[in-house]
């Protein structure tokens, strides 16, 4: 009976840790740099692998800086490039993290973290060394003039490059140029006093303008075809270029983490912060990690994207509303 006894305790501990095991292994993530060690403005790359059970529902970033200072290093891009089937559950997300620095010192990269609804993983923090470029001042010979005296008589080349470089022939261009645009206002003016007076045109507001491209797109049926890049790149495109009309800032040209960076520093609600994250996250998998969605799912992304601009254009109203009042 007692040798029973502890068989069977025996394959319940065995049980558990095998559990616990398997659970330990629904989310991971590692990371590596590519050098310890750069000049100043030069870039470095950290491989950021990440193995998850639930790739749509996994996200990554990081560490927020505790102390508000800010990150002593510049991250020029942080995206997901790859990813791949470990097994019938498992996926491995590949991203790169891109940083500069130009303060030579030893920075710390915090940790980068990938998390789910039910799990938290984190990287362990690296260090990279920021150094000056060497110059040696040791041997003045090395250094020569920056131009070397002219030994040769001048050539046509030469002397059209002086005329050219002469105020006078500066003047009398300018003043040639500046009789010619006068002569084209001139004949403009005319020929439009010789026409009827047109109606304006309305200009469209940044809300409408982006409702007209998403009906725009919908029309065009990339979805409905299989080509999910096409659709999530134009459905980016579309509110990038919404925000950066509303808010007058570069939206086209940031990348997708410096985009949530901005809006988080500039109070937007977490509502509207979320639904952001979420159509930039997926977004970005679709175009960059060879995430394949349902259509179902590219239907309903546009959806999201038309709700959110209307949101996010009455939030900027409300807010202008508010600081006239006070």
């Amino acid at each position: 009976m007692m040798k029973i006894n502890r068989y069977t305790i025996l394959s319940l501990l065995v049980l558990l840790l095998g559990t616990s095991s398997l659970e330990a292994q629904r989310l991971s993530i590692q990371t590596r740099i590519d050098k310890t060690e750069m000049k100043t403005g030069e870039q470095a790359a950290i491989s950021v692998i990440i193995r998850t059970d639930d790739l749509a529902g996994t996200q990554y970033y990081l560490l927020p800086d505790s102390t508000g200072r800010g990150y002593p290093f510049k991250v020029l891009e942080f995206a997901a490039i790859d990813t791949i089937d470990i097994d019938e559950r498992l996926k491995e997300l590949t991203a790169r993290l891109l940083i500069t620095s130009f303060d030579s010192t030893l920075i710390t990269i915090p940790p980068i973290v990938a998390e789910t609804a039910t799990h938290r993983e984190l990287s362990r923090p690296l260090a990279l060394k920021i150094i000056q470029p060497e110059v040696d001042l040791s041997d003045p010979t090395q250094i020569e003039d920056i131009k070397a005296p002219w030994d040769e008589e001048l050539t046509f080349t030469d002397l059209m490059s002086l005329i050219f470089q002469s105020p006078i022939t500066w003047a009398i261009g300018g003043l040639l140029l500046a009789l010619l645009v006068a002569w084209l206002i001139y004949r403009e003016i005319k020929r439009r006093q010789a026409l009827p007076p047109a109606e304006p045109e309305r200009i469209l507001s940044p809300l409408e303008q982006a409702l007209e491209a998403l009906k725009a797109l919908e029309r065009e049926g990339y979805a409905t075809r299989g080509l999910y890049k096409e659709h999530f790149t134009r459905l980016t495109d579309i509110l990038r270029l919404y925000i950066e009309q509303r808010q007058a800032m570069p939206a086209m040209e940031m990348t997708s983490y410096e985009l949530l960076v901005l809006h988080r520093e500039r109070g937007l609600t977490s509502a509207l912060y979320r639904q952001l994250e979420e159509i930039l996250r997926q977004a970005d998998l679709v175009k960059f990690a060879k995430y394949s969605p349902e259509q179902e799912d590219a239907s309903e992304a546009l959806e999201t994207v038309r709700v959110f601009v209307r949101a996010y254009d009455l939030n900027e109203e409300e807010n202008i509303r508010r600081n006239t009042e006070q």
